[in-house]
């Protein structure tokens, strides 16, 4: 009997620097690239996805009340081959797919450093709040406010990890020392349901929040700040159902990629009352904040990394030569065999290059961001 195997299945890794790829089979368009010798004014409509602009008239006075770090440890994709759902069932017969995967991760930086660029980030998103021309409530005063301790009592002690819905990336969620991470989407369900209950008694940290706000006569505004240093993409990514695929392939490169987000609570959108029964202040927005958020990731036009190593565990080896074995026979028996095959990168960055890249980065966000907001 003849067997098909199906298994041109390769992986392939142009690693790029600073870049996206472009002109690949297989991956996305290429974002728009920043271009950091023009101006942040020319180019923030372009890059700024702005929403609600019209609350965001006086915000003059602020209060950064959150701020998160996202950086990526680890990102993976995978490809396979495959009869396509409309294909001939003598299609299946002796035949062997194949999956490929792939796994990147982040090396060379400790937790501590990571925290520090947490801690610089934030301080950076501060003073380019201050830089726009507003008043800006100093992180050292918010540290001694009463509603500002009780408003992170309530969120998740960072750092912890974190994966997007839907996503094969994982995240290391930072946040300043001293505060913690209240954000309903990176703390879990758990957490999500227990700030949700809080609220109904008046105690989730958006309750605090609020009359932090009132009690300011200040807005708020929660920067947050995702950090990349890989982009994976399989073959099969998009492609439907009815095809058949008969080769797989996952595309990686390496870049530096931050993107980010500031959202506002404006203080005059704001409604406070008193609790018929506890007597509470209890002030809350009425939903509609500005946000700015990054379009298109900024990517590090500068190299970042020291070594690119093999990390494809020798446990990763046996079982695929097992599973293309097992593959293998089952296709001699007129059934359909299936191999899989790991490949694990290691990707080991010069720690002081990727902290400066980084704030490099999220300071053309900002700038674009604060323009924006004007």
């Amino acid at each position: 009997m003849k067997i098909r195997t199906r298994i041109p299945v390769k992986i392939v890794y142009p690693i790029i620097i600073g870049g996206i790829l472009s002109g690949c089979g297989g991956m996305t368009k290429p974002d728009p690239k920043f271009d950091p010798s023009q101006s942040a004014a020319s180019q923030a409509v372009q890059f700024i996805d702005a929403r609600n602009t019209k609350n965001n008239k006086n915000l003059d006075k602020i209060a950064i009340t959150s701020c998160n770090v996202l950086v990526g440890e680890m990102t993976s994709a995978s490809a396979e081959t495959g009869v396509g759902a409309f294909a001939p069932s003598s299609e299946s017969k002796g035949r062997v797919d194949a999956k490929v995967s792939s796994f990147y991760y982040l090396r060379g930086i400790s937790d501590e450093q990571l925290q520090q660029l947490a801690e610089d980030l934030c301080l950076q998103a501060e003073q380019g709040i201050k830089a726009s021309g507003r008043a800006i409530v100093p992180a050292s005063e918010l540290a001694s406010n009463e509603h500002f301790l009780k408003m992170h009592e309530g969120g998740k002690d960072s750092p912890f990890e974190f994966t997007p819905p839907g996503s094969k990336a994982k995240y290391k969620v930072l946040a300043p020392k001293g505060q913690k991470v209240f954000n309903p989407a990176y703390v879990g369900t758990g957490k999500a349901l227990s700030m949700a209950f809080s609220q109904a008694s008046g105690n989730s940290p958006l309750m605090h929040e609020g009359r932090l706000i009132d009690s300011l006569k200040a807005d708020a505004a929660h920067v947050d700040i995702m950090v990349d240093f890989a982009r994976l993409e399989g073959s099969s990514d998009g492609m439907q159902k009815h095809a058949s695929r008969d080769t797989a392939s996952v595309k990686g490169e390496v870049r530096l990629a931050v993107r980010g987000q500031v959202m506002f609570v404006a203080n005059e959108s704001m409604k406070c009352w008193k609790a018929p029964f506890s007597g509470k202040q209890e002030c809350m927005t009425n939903g509609k904040n500005p946000e700015f958020l990054l379009k298109y990731p900024i990517i590090a036009q500068k190299d970042f990394v020291k070594e690119i190593k093999d990390e494809t565990s020798t446990g990763d080896k046996v079982a695929g030569g097992i599973t293309q074995a097992v593959g293998m026979m089952a296709a001699m028996g007129g059934g359909r065999g299936s191999s899989a095959s790991i490949t694990r990168t290691g990707v080991v960055v010069d720690p002081v290059q990727y902290t400066a890249l980084t704030k490099n980065a999220f300071g053309h966000f900002l700038e674009m961001a604060m323009e924006s907001s004007k």
